[in-house]
């Protein structure tokens, strides 16, 4: 009895244990409703999801239908289809998932740099000004959470057991997100040769190091992609997952460098100062933390040694290369995603005694703890609109889609063709099917001319009834752009005709008699 006291003792004044249970807490109720209704979710995970729907029919990645990505978010949605059934609640709770799994590691890792109470801040400010505004299970979050779990392995030493398990999680980084696991690999390799130049090891242990880490990367992300390479045919796997994106995704404003800062949120007003904040804080942060450390390292690492600068480099190395996945698209969302670096190195700036650093601190702690307490209980009080969807009940917080889902509902069956040009997700909630190769369409080279060809044909040869068309198709962003669907329009408007128009300028067309 007395060791159960004592356990029970050590557990209640286990801060991390608490902590960890409120990011859970707090997570849940920006996610579900209470008690237990999901909140709608859609962004881009519902292209994932679109694609594991498909998958569960018997369809193959990038032979069936159009993937640009490695296949690893969408084998995850497949995997939880699979055991649980098309769930109204899977995304709510993979979002959920995501965000505790990646807090943990940010706070696990930051406890080898500085105290118990600066790390659990890092991981905090994480969760609230960098996860918050991101909730989407999309496959930026499963290959970050893969590159930090491959940080804390290292984080602590660099045996050669350590070294392959890291170059195992790159491996997985790449499984979601090519170019991020690639780099997350190279970036190890960086921090392993400057630790080798600081410690002044031999050339042979350095070398084995670097094919310990190198040789598991390749043999898995090999063995991860092989099965898909064969079934689709490696010429439209390369294409789907290299050519188009060095060719063809940049064609798509938020897929290219012009896309910074174009996120800010509008309007401005009171409403809009907490995410103003945050969005301009990680434009600000990020990547600038990283080269501050740097001169921080030159500067002041001479006269203090017993700093951990080897953990700190590794955080630093990891970050900056983190960073460089999204350079070619710098929104702040993206930068959110790979923020768990910066706001490591950030506390440990500020983690030294003083009383600036100290009333820094204090503030960054009540600022954390009001938002962790007001944000779920604003989403619990705010109206929201409850749709009996086909994948089960879910909550609307916008009226306008509430309003565009349930009208889509009320006039379809399950397993229906339907076609979606802006809206993958309302395949998942209404149940129905996608009858292109393609979850969307966009008015620039991201679409196509062969995919437009394809939607034109598979909306004739399968008399689709319902088009839902998107009032951003008809809106030039940029003066760049070359539209692609001339043809789909004059096929719609030959064919269709045109039965609702929503708020939010979004048409409904359904096919002529």
């Amino acid at each position: 009895m007395s060791e159960l006291t004592r356990a029970w003792k050590k557990t209640v004044g286990n801060e991390l244990l608490w902590i960890l249970f409120g990011c859970l807490v707090y997570l849940y109720f920006l996610l579900f409703r209470w008690p237990n209704t999901p909140f709608y979710q859609g962004a881009d995970q519902a292209y994932f999801m679109e694609h594991a729907k498909r998958m569960l029919r018997g369809q193959m990645m990038y032979r069936d239908f159009f993937e640009y990505l490695t296949p690893g978010t969408d084998l995850v949605y497949l995997s939880l289809f699979k055991v649980f059934g098309v769930r109204a609640w899977i995304p709510s709770l993979t979002i959920l998932v995501l965000g505790f799994a990646i807090t943990w590691l940010t706070v696990a890792i930051s406890r080898n740099v500085m105290d118990k109470k600066a790390s659990l801040l890092s991981g905090l400010l994480f969760l609230v000004l960098g996860y918050r505004f991101f909730l989407n299970g999309t496959h930026h979050w499963f290959s970050v959470l893969a590159t930090m779990a491959a940080t804390s392995v290292l984080i602590r030493e660099r045996s050669p057991a350590r070294i392959c398990c890291a170059g195992v999680f790159c491996a997985f980084a790449l499984f979601f997100t090519p170019l991020r696991g690639a780099l997350a690999a190279i970036g190890l390799g960086v921090f392993l040769l400057w630790e080798y130049r600081r410690e002044k090891q031999t050339p042979s242990r350095f070398l084995k190091n670097e094919a310990i880490l190198i040789g598991p990367f390749v043999a898995v992300s090999l063995l991860e992609n092989v099965y898909f390479v064969t079934a689709a045919g490696a010429r439209k796997f390369f294409y789907s997952t290299v050519i188009f994106l060095l060719k063809y995704y940049p064609s798509e404003l938020y897929g290219s460098w012009r896309a910074y800062m174009i996120d800010i949120p509008r309007p401005i007003s009171i409403k809009t100062l907490p995410q103003l904040g945050a969005c301009l804080l990680m434009y600000g942060m990020v990547p600038l933390i990283y080269l501050l450390f740097f001169a921080c390292v030159r500067r002041v690492s001479p006269t203090q040694p017993r700093e951990p600068w080897n953990c700190l480099m590794l955080i630093n190395i990891t970050g900056l290369f983190l960073f460089l996945s999204v350079a070619n698209s710098p929104i702040w969302i993206r930068l959110a995603v790979v923020s768990p670096p910066a706001w490591i190195l950030l506390l440990w700036l500020i983690h030294s005694p003083g009383r600036l650093n100290g009333m820094l601190r204090g503030t960054l702690w009540a600022g954390t703890v009001a938002w962790m307490i007001a944000t779920p209980l604003k989403t619990q009080r705010s109206k929201v609109w409850y749709l009996d969807a086909r994948v089960g009940r879910t909550a609307f917080s916008n009226p306008i889609r509430y309003q565009k889902y349930r009208w889509v509902l009320e006039r379809t069956r399950p397993g229906e063709f339907f076609f979606g040009s802006y809206n993958p997700d309302v395949y998942y909630s209404a149940g129905l099917q996608n009858p292109s190769e393609v979850p969307l369409i966009t008015r620039n080279d991201f679409t196509r001319p062969e995919q437009v060809e394809n939607i034109v044909d598979a909306l004739d040869k399968k008399r689709v009834r319902y088009v839902l068309w998107a009032q951003s198709q008809d809106v030039a962003r940029s003066a760049r752009e070359h539209d692609n669907l001339p043809p789909l329009r004059a096929y719609l408007s030959r064919h269709y005709h045109v039965v609702e128009t929503f708020a939010d300028g979004d048409q409904a067309w359904e096919r002529n008699p």
